[in-house]
């Protein structure tokens, strides 16, 4: 299947595993992966690998839409669950919650809980909490007070495998988000098909992950007020709003079921240790995030490389955005579109050094001095009109006769 992650149960780095890191920005890319021929900054490119493969990120990510420093934190948690007496089960997350060690963020079945098709997901009994995750922070940590922390998620997947024997192996799982991100409680085996881009794949031996799709909007379900992709101070948002799930049918018997889910996020506060500095790029975030709603679901269905040439797309889709272009070669269309924005760029950059303005491809503009006034020039010399030389015999008469004289 393409985009299924390959490996052992530590391990996501098998050649046909889809890693995506910041060595994408400098022409290196995995084997079989492609790439956007349209430049992304470092970035970008982070964002990108925490949004589709957190577990695999090489370098700690941040949301590049806003410019401060921020502490990188990333968390995880690990287990295995079972099916129900049925063969159905299911793994329900809020990724949010993954930022807090005090708080599970979902839950799962075990082999006596009692599902059916028709079961809405919070209602099969039996079920377990997730273990917590290992976070540095408690709940209380983030708020509004001076001394208090603001959190944003960045990524986070859950990836899950078959862990039974083969002989027992059989079924299928449906990945599933919630568009809204409201809760999941009431949705079925059976209803979650009626989602279109819900996925449905074999159960197999192989990693296999959903992840999560940020909201550059005003949330009102379980982020009720706050905008996903923005630093929020309220913590815990809606705990019990499972918007994430995989809810798995293993052929009527219970079966084993191995899962991990990492998360990375920001914080912002004066306890947060450790801060980095975290870049904006307007062009980068809105490629990116435009790829991610465009799946509305981003899972290992779609593979690395369709996610990355979503990406590329939207950056061809920009105005003065060409295949080959830097993001100064990007910023130069986009003036050669619109003059006026030249203008402005130049005026609001005027007090800026000649250098910076250079970077951009500006010339700083030099004040037009009035010229002089020039006296006027003199009159033309009057030309006096000279006799005509004589006759060429009386010029040889006069030489003759200046000979005799010699």
């Amino acid at each position: 299947m393409r985009g299924v992650s390959r490996g052992t149960f530590h391990d996501l780095r098998h050649p046909n595993t889809t890693i995506i890191n910041a060595k994408l920005m400098a022409n290196e890319r995995p084997t079989n992966v492609a790439r956007p021929t349209g430049r992304l900054s470092d970035p970008s490119c982070r964002y990108l690998a925490a949004l589709y493969d957190p577990k695999s990120c090489a370098e700690p990510p941040s949301v590049p839409k806003s410019t401060q420093l921020s502490q990188k934190v990333k968390t995880f948690v690990r287990g295995s669950l079972n099916t129900g007496t049925t063969g159905y089960g299911v793994l329900e997350l809020q990724p949010s919650i993954m930022c807090v060690n005090d708080t599970s963020a979902g839950l799962t079945t075990t082999a006596t809980s009692v599902m059916t098709p028709s079961t809405g997901f919070t209602s099969a009994t039996n079920t377990v909490n997730l273990p917590l995750s290992n976070s540095p922070f408690a709940s209380g940590a983030f708020g509004t007070s001076a001394t208090s922390l603001a959190w944003k998620l960045v990524g986070c997947a859950i990836y899950f495998k078959y862990a039974g024997t083969e002989l027992n192996r059989g079924g299928d799982a449906i990945m599933l988000e919630q568009p809204a991100h409201a809760s999941l409680g009431a949705t079925s085996y059976n209803t979650s098909l009626s989602f279109d881009y819900a996925k449905r794949v074999p159960i197999i031996n192989d990693w296999q992950h959903l992840c999560y799709t940020p909201q550059d909007v005003v949330g009102t379900a379980a982020t009720t007020g706050i905008v996903e992709t923005d630093f929020c101070t309220v913590f815990p948002q809606n705990v019990g709003a499972f918007y994430l799930a995989v809810a798995f049918n293993t052929a009527g018997a219970p079966q084993p079921i191995d899962y991990e889910i990492y998360a990375w996020f920001e914080v912002v506060g004066q306890s947060a240790r450790g801060a980095t500095m975290s870049y904006a790029d307007p062009i980068g975030f809105a490629a990116v995030i435009g790829a991610a709603e465009a799946f509305q679901q981003l899972d290992s269905v779609i593979g690395a490389d369709g996610f990355i040439h979503a990406v590329e797309d939207q950056l061809d889709n920009m105005s003065g955005v060409g295949r080959n272009a830097t993001h100064k070669q990007n910023w130069a269309g986009l003036a050669a579109f619109l003059p006026q924005l030249k203008e402005v760029a130049t005026r609001a950059l005027s007090g800026m050094a000649n250098g910076a303005l250079k970077e951009f491809g500006y010339k700083k503009a030099k004040p037009k001095v009035p010229m002089a006034k020039l006296p006027p020039p003199p009159p033309p010399r009057r030309q006096v009109p000279q006799a005509p030389p004589p006759p060429l015999k009386t010029q040889l008469m006069r030489a003759a006769a200046n000979l005799k004289k010699r």
